[in-house]
C-alpha cells in the first residue's frame, strides 16, 4: 500500500484546535499500527499566528514520530480577506467573487499544491482536515481523484459558500465524526457520487480516575456530574 498524505494548513505537537487534535490522534494511531503516512502542511505555526509568516523551515522533518513535509505559504492580502470575513461573521450577503477573494487570500501554498500534483502517484490518498482552508479547497481541486475529506463540518456561514459545494462534490470520499455532520453535508452539497462514512472519533482511555484525590483537591463531598466538552 502506498503512503497516506494528511493535508492540513498547519501542524504541531502542541498547537491548539479541535481539528488539529483530531489529526494528531488519527495520524499517530495509524502510524503506531504500521500505516505509512506523511503530514503535508505549510510553514505557518498555528491558526492564531500570522498566515504570511513562514515560522517553520520548509522541507521534510520528523516531529513526534511522524514525517512532516512543510511548504512555504504564498503571500496574501490580509485586508481583502478580512473585509470578506467580516461579512461572514456579521451575516451580510457575500457574492461569488467575494468568495473567490476569501479563498485566494487565506492560507495557501502553491508549492504544496504543485508537490501534491507532481507526486500523486506516491500516495494512495490525500486526506484533508478541516474543510474550510485554502489547503483543503485547492488541494481537492488539484487532485480530486485521490482526495478524501475529514471536514469537521458544522452549521456556520462558511459552510454555505458555493465554492465548497464544488469541492465536496468533486472529492473521492468524505469521513464524518458524527451522524449530524453527515446529514448537514448531504443537505448542503451534491454528494451523490462521493463515498461517505460516519466513523466517529477515538477517545484516549489509558488513564485511571481517583475519586478520593479529586475530593481532597476540590473539597467537594456531594455527588457531582463531570462534563467533558466545550462551549462556544
Amino acid at each position: 500500500m502506498k503512503k497516506l498524505g494528511f493535508v492540513v494548513p498547519w501542524y504541531g505537537d502542541k498547537i491548539p484546535g479541535g481539528a488539529e487534535t483530531e489529526l494528531r490522534g488519527i495520524a499517530k494511531h495509524l502510524n503506531a499500527a504500521g500505516v505509512e503516512l506523511e503530514i503535508l502542511t505549510t510553514c505557518v505555526k498555528e491558526f492564531s499566528s500570522d498566515w504570511n509568516e513562514n515560522f517553520h523551515k520548509p522541507g521534510l522533518s520528523e516531529e513526534g514520530g511522524l514525517k512532516v513535509r512543510r511548504f512555504k505559504v504564498r503571500k496574501r492580502d490580509t485586508a481583502v480577506f478580512d473585509a470578506v470575513n467580516y461579512k461572514f461573521i456579521t451575516g451580510a450577503p457575500v457574492s461569488e467573487s467575494e468568495e473567490a477573494d476569501f479563498m485566494a487570500e487565506m492560507v495557501n501554498s502553491t508549492d504544496l499544491y504543485d508537490y501534491m500534483e507532481e507526486h500523486k502517484d506516491e500516495y494512495s490518498l490525500y486526506v484533508y482536515i478541516p474543510y474550510m482552508f485554502g489547503t483543503t479547497y485547492n488541494g481537492v481541486l488539484r487532485v480530486p481523484e485521490k482526495s478524501v475529506l475529514i471536514p469537521c463540518l458544522h452549521e456556520e456561514a462558511y459552510a454555505h459558500m458555493k465554492l465548497f459545494s464544488e469541492m465536496f462534490s468533486k472529492a473521492k470520499g468524505s469521513i464524518y465524526l458524527a451522524q449530524s455532520e453527515y446529514e448537514l453535508a448531504n443537505r448542503l452539497y451534491p454528494m451523490e457520487n462521493v463515498k461517505q462514512a460516519v466513523l466517529g472519533a477515538g477517545v484516549d482511555s489509558d488513564f485511571e480516575g481517583n475519586a478520593q484525590r479529586f475530593r481532597e483537591k476540590t473539597g467537594i463531598e456531594d455527588p457531582v456530574i463531570l462534563y467533558a466538552g466545550r462551549k462556544d
